[in-house]
């Protein structure tokens, strides 16, 4: 897509196609052995999520972050750009107010704009080459906003938002009854000297009144297979998340998330 979209988007093949957070790396042997052994079953049919893929994903999210997530506060999702356009519509209507931080990944904006909601900007402040937010300016701007769209780490600007920063704005979405939506599509590839620090583990309030939206795709270069996931402690948000999702029969997940 990246390198196709060129032609598609800007008439124009003679770019340097930065423009899609995609790999020129081989995908992981592990990945592609464990791909081939469910392929060498010579089976592609309908399938349902198996408890191993949840189990694995608990397992990952503890070891890499010292995150306890249990599988019910799991659901599929088949890519973190569609788990954004459903919470879209399952949590606000027309003409509601979505916050974003520009800079920041173009879906913030597409999604919320093609289901005709309204975008809300608080600008990142650059300073001495570091993204900043602006924290007063986020208080006033979240008044009468229905959602908040996190990137954590931030995409672009690679900042790895820090444990008091993202308190402060779990507090404040929190008094202001703003649900946070936090893309952390990035965090497995956080570089060392860095911690990632999930939204959903900063604070009671942080972890009550958010949903998470995760994916191997970018760590291990397999977004090709659209298998993403969202998380939250909340049920009644999970379960409303999940019940838009099965509008459109979305939640079943493919033949490639089972244990090979």
């Amino acid at each position: 897509m990246k390198v196709e979209g060129l032609r598609l988007r800007w008439n124009n093949e003679n770019l340097i196609p930065m423009w899609m957070a995609d790999m020129d790396f081989k995908t992981p042997p592990c990945v592609l052995e464990a791909a081939h052994r469910i392929c060498d079953q010579e089976i592609l049919g309908y399938t349902i999520i198996p408890d191993s893929y949840y189990i694995s994903i608990s397992h990952w999210l503890k070891k890499r972050y010292n995150w306890e997530v249990n599988p019910e506060m799991i659901q599929f999702t088949p890519r973190v750009v569609s788990g954004l356009s459903f919470i879209v519509q399952a949590f606000t209507r027309p003409g509601d107010k979505v916050l974003v931080q520009p800079p920041v990944y173009h879906p913030f904006f597409i999604y919320p704009r093609k289901n005709d909601r309204e975008i809300v900007y608080n600008p990142l402040i650059l300073e001495n080459g570091t993204y900043r937010m602006d924290m007063e300016r986020f208080r006033n701007q979240i008044k009468d906003c229905k959602l908040f769209f996190l990137c954590n780490p931030h995409n672009p600007g690679d900042r790895v938002w820090g444990r008091e920063e993202l308190k402060e704005i779990a507090a404040i979405c929190y008094e202001n009854n703003v649900l946070v939506v936090a893309d952390e599509i990035h965090a497995d590839l956080t570089l060392p000297g860095y911690t990632h620090y999930p939204f959903f583990t900063i604070s009671e309030k942080a972890k009550m009144n958010s949903i998470t939206l995760m994916a191997d795709s970018k760590a291990f270069n397999m977004p090709g297979l659209t298998s993403s996931y969202a998380i939250s402690e909340n049920p009644e948000i999970l379960n409303r998340f999940s019940a838009e999702m099965e509008k459109t029969e979305s939640e079943n997940g493919h033949i490639l998330l089972l244990k090979p």
